[in-house]
């Protein structure tokens, strides 16, 4: 499952599967489920739609205005980031990273990301490019949009706005 570590959308999934077991008794039909997103929460349906465990509880997927601008980041760029952003909060290497950070407290974790932003806005002068390949992925604006997304991925609809 995406996100294996974080809360976000196993919650997302835990809500899925309450909606297939109970929208009968509200009158919907949980054969037309529909999920969306809108701006950097569009990214998130897709994925739910894309990942295995999710699929099969959704009919349809809306993304609206999303950061279709953004490539992805590949895994490589986004471990560098991970272990930028937790060197602030010293934990340490081998720990149960997300574990330990649930257990701090926010402003811990907002005062790390503060710290961080100082820094990478210290650097933003230097261009910095990772020299890793990026995998291929397949995101709306590298497929050909919507009917590439459903080709690849069997889907289901898709729009995208």
């Amino acid at each position: 499952m995406i996100g294996a570590a974080n809360l976000g959308p196993q919650d997302q999934a835990a809500v899925l599967r309450w909606v297939r077991d109970n929208i009968a008794s509200f009158g919907g039909d949980a054969h037309s489920v529909t999920v969306g997103g809108q701006s950097a929460g569009a990214p998130l349906p897709l994925m739910l739609a894309l990942d295995p465990a999710t699929n099969p509880s959704i009919t349809r997927v809306l993304l609206h205005s999303g950061p279709s601008s953004l490539d992805p980041q590949n895994p490589h760029q986004a471990a560098d980031n991970t272990d930028t952003y937790l060197r602030p909060l010293d934990i340490p290497a081998g720990t149960d990273t997300a574990k330990t950070l649930r257990a701090l407290l926010a402003e811990q974790l907002l005062d790390a990301y503060g710290r961080l932003s100082a820094q990478l806005t210290t650097r933003a002068t230097r261009p910095r490019r990772s020299t890793r390949p990026s995998p291929p992925l397949c995101f709306p604006w590298s497929c050909n949009g919507a009917a590439g997304l459903r080709a690849r991925y069997d889907c289901g609809p898709l729009s995208i706005g």
